[in-house]
């Protein structure tokens, strides 16, 4: 067996829901999902769902050929009405949510024969949560989640058990940006979770009833309640920072957000950001390395398992990479599996 397919054969084993997410269009994460589902033809039951449309057999943008999805009997998919108009499988109709999307509310069917099927999931974690239990009651072994562009949210430990990331030269047409972008990503869904009972038990309680919460070494806290974090921020009295606590922070931090937060001391070199996970970080490269490099710390209460990395060394305009290059400089970034699905064709 190869060795990439006993990798991700193991993959399914060992996870029930994992998700997909691509650094950008066009960079292999229905790829990915073919890949995934194929290698799982007589070893898993598989369902299926996605945030966003997958499937489709042409690119919007380049009008280029798209993989589409094939299906095999058995599969559970949750999908969009109008997506099923478009797909070809013979089915049974399970349930009608009521869940809505732009191309009608979201369907569970079983797949009665093999073919191809359109995906276009609900837009809100609490549904897309309520979609794979539902699919994880039905019987189904691993349940696969087709994320989209920007939708990172989909990789949350709550939602889900494991990630693989999808990069590729769709991207870029500069092979080192590539690199150094998804590098920043993974680094950042990748950050270390608080170990100590007290602090993360205080911090839950954070997350319920507050919008940002300082804890101090003899755990005390203190709870500031607004209508969101940037509020939040301009009640906190500068002395609270004074003796380097740990700052749990519910909500998304951005780059302004987290360089009013340094603006607050000069010792933040001192002090311990601590959000529910890594999705809620939407800070550059440049942010956090100025921050981690003055002794700052980031955490995060739940962490994201990130399982396995794939490249597309090809563009739908033509352009590209090559393999070997591109996997060379990956992987000497990270220490996280590299593929290139595409390889052997």
């Amino acid at each position: 067996m190869p060795e990439k397919e006993d990798f991700f054969l193991n993959i399914l084993r060992k996870y029930r829901a994992i998700s997909i997410i691509g650094t950008a269009k066009n960079v292999g994460k229905t790829t990915t999902l073919n890949y995934l589902i194929d290698i799982s033809r007589n070893n898993f039951k598989l369902g299926l769902t996605s945030i966003g449309r997958d499937g489709e057999s042409k690119d919007v943008i380049y009008s280029s050929p798209k993989p589409r999805i094939f299906v095999e009997k058995e599969t559970i998919i949750a999908t969009a009405k109008n997506c099923l108009l478009n797909s070809d499988i013979t089915k049974e109709i399970i349930a009608i949510t009521d869940y809505n999307t732009p191309l009608g509310k979201i369907v569970i069917v079983k797949a009665l024969s093999d073919g191809f099927v359109e995906l276009a999931g609900p837009s809100k974690n609490s549904e897309l949560l309520k979609i794979k239990e539902e699919l994880l009651n039905l019987k189904c072994d691993v349940v696969l989640i087709d994320g989209a562009i920007n939708r990172k949210s989909y990789a949350s430990p709550l939602l889900t058990d494991a990630t693989i990331i999808a990069t590729g030269a769709a991207f870029s047409t500069n092979i080192y940006e590539i690199i150094d972008q998804t590098t920043h990503l993974i680094n950042l869904l990748s950050l270390k979770s608080e170990s100590n009972p007290k602090i993360i038990s205080l911090s839950k309680r954070i997350f319920k009833s507050g919008t940002i919460g300082i804890i101090y070494d003899d755990y005390k806290m203190k709870i500031i309640k607004s209508i969101n974090v940037r509020n939040a921020i301009k009640k906190i009295d500068k002395k609270l920072f004074s003796n380097f606590p740990k700052i749990v922070i519910k909500g998304l931090i951005t780059d302004n957000l987290m360089g009013e937060i340094m603006g607050f001391s000069n010792y933040y070199n001192r002090i311990v950001l601590l959000v529910e996970d890594s999705t809620k970080l939407f800070i550059s490269r440049d942010i956090l390395s100025k921050f981690q490099k003055s002794g700052g710390i980031l955490k995060v209460l739940y962490p994201i398992k990130i399982v396995g990395v794939t490249i597309n060394p090809k563009s739908p305009n033509g352009e590209g990479f090559s393999s070997e290059k591109f996997l060379k400089l990956i992987k000497q970034k990270i220490n996280i599996p590299v593929f290139n699905l595409l390889e052997e064709g």
